[in-house]
């Protein structure tokens, strides 16, 4: 057990050196004519699929979490009414 626990905690102490090496950019300014033209379209009632696949798409490496918690939140939809009985 206590070579599992100095894994455990070598590997995390791994993963925050790592996450340290992320370089972070300074968001750019938008203008105000831009974010004008972009809140002009949106629509409370009308849902916008393809816009929404545009911007998932569009940051890296976030299609597949999005992917993980449907089928995690379907098996547990699935298991919750096999066992409600």
């Amino acid at each position: 057990m206590q070579l599992t626990l100095i894994v455990c905690v070598a590997a995390t102490l791994i993963a925050l050196i790592d996450i340290r090496m992320v370089p972070f950019m300074k968001p750019t300014p938008v203008a105000p004519s831009d974010t004008a033209k972009s809140v002009e379209h949106l629509s409370v009632s009308k849902i916008d699929l393809r816009g929404t696949v545009k911007v998932v798409t569009g940051v890296p490496g976030l299609f597949a979490p999005i992917l993980f918690a449907m089928f995690n939140n379907f098996l547990g939809g699935i298991f919750m009414a096999l066992l409600d009985a």
